[in-house]
């Protein structure tokens, strides 16, 4: 019963998910998610580029130069890795290859950037002596993060980084300052949609329990709440080893041992297709019947207690189950069931009402943008994306 968070418009023209660097969250739209590190991108101060370069962008009267736009992507691609590792140059984001994601992410952030700091009056530039103290800091963070060297590469100065910095902050100030009142209307109708299910369904059965243990082996991940499959390779090899363990089972060994060697979660975790219900049991190794995912209820609730499962299939990956126990419902739990219903839709309630504060904020954001003149220009673009490929592959 979760929410998708990203309505699947392609990256250009848009903005993407993101948490400012300074603490201050902000939502947007795209069908790449890229986070961390790409604060440091914002573009440099009108006049600290020679008007002899051309820019690789330009909104309005706002423009990106080409150090200033491979800053955008390197620190993109970084924040790509830092949630992945160096695999997710293998896999599939939003349906594209990661990097072409990668650089859509960019250039949204980059038309993002430049069509909110066209908004900004001079006075709205103004920074505290305490926020010009951050931004000296985060530049000795970005200087750490990618290396000065690298950063001399690319023409990027501690100046420029400086400007960088201080126009990102000052976007991500702006933004968290605007204020948007959703309709209450369609809050309410998207609640009632993701609560109908639970209304309408047998209690008793979601709340019949298991005790049970599981070997648990990812088919993809999660980066920042978007899930991204492996590649079929990669997923192959994960069910080859789940069926690996399957045998080593079969063949007599202890599910401890085995869920040790194989298993891909940490003591105590829970695996994701065990915990997409509302209502959740605590305690680990107790779970609700409702709380897995509804294509698990009858394969997982028939194995006998005391034995294991075959190799299933879920959303998010493979798992073979030990049932343990079928202890009884708690009469408490069941009678507690409408309660922890109601406080689970207020909570949602207050959650959907923020997304689409935020959703209103960004097509706003959006208004302003389809009301500038943009420009990109594709070679010099172009070239900046296939020479930092060439260093990642």
């Amino acid at each position: 019963m979760q929410r998708a968070d990203l309505d699947g418009r392609t990256a250009a023209g848009r903005v993407f998910l993101g948490r400012a660097f300074f603490g201050r969250a902000f939502l947007g739209k795209a069908t790449v998610i890229c986070l961390a590190l790409i604060f440091f991108a914002a573009a440099g101060l009108a006049g600290c580029r020679a008007r002899t370069e051309k820019p690789v962008m330009e909104v309005g009267t706002q423009q990106v130069y080409a150090p200033q736009a491979r800053l955008y992507l390197l620190l993109c691609l970084e924040a790509f890795e830092n949630e992945a590792g160096e695999s997710i140059w293998q896999m599939k984001v939003g349906g594209r290859d990661a990097y072409d994601a990668a650089c859509e992410a960019a250039y949204a952030s980059m038309l993002r950037s430049r069509t909110v700091l066209g908004q900004l009056r001079s006075s709205q530039k103004e920074l505290s002596g305490e926020e010009n103290a951050r931004i000296e800091a985060a530049l000795a963070v970005l200087k750490d993060n990618i290396g000065e060297a690298k950063l001399a590469s690319y023409g990027i100065t501690d100046e420029l980084a400086l400007q960088y910095l201080k126009e990102d902050y000052l976007v991500s100030r702006f933004i968290g300052q605007m204020s948007y009142m959703p309709d209450s209307e369609e809050v309410e109708r998207e609640l009632e949609e993701t609560f109908v299910w639970y209304e309408n369904l047998d209690v008793s059965e979601y709340m019949q329990r298991i005790q049970m243990d599981a070997i648990f082996l990812y088919s993809g991940q999660y980066l920042d709440g978007e899930w991204v499959l492996y590649s079929q390779d990669v997923r192959e090899n994960q069910m080859k080893k789940a069926q690996e363990a399957y045998e080593r089972l079969t063949q007599g060994e202890s599910f401890e041992s085995v869920r040790a060697e194989y298993s891909e979660l940490a003591v105590g975790e829970k695996a994701p297709c065990f915990t997409v219900g509302l209502i959740q049991s605590g305690g680990w190794g107790m779970y609700y019947k409702g709380q897995l995912e509804r294509d698990l209820w009858e394969s997982v609730f028939r194995v006998p207690a005391g034995q294991f499962s075959k190799v299933l299939e879920s959303d998010t990956g493979y798992v073979i189950v030990q049932a343990i126990s079928y202890p009884a419902a708690v009469d408490a739990d069941v009678q507690a069931y409408a309660g922890k219903l109601e406080t689970l839709r207020d909570e949602y309630r207050e959650k959907i009402t923020q997304e689409h504060a935020g959703e209103g904020i960004e097509n706003l954001i959006d208004d302003w943008q389809e009301e500038q003149t943009v420009y990109l220009d594709e070679d010099a673009w172009r070239k900046i994306t296939e020479q930092l490929m060439q260093e990642i592959r």
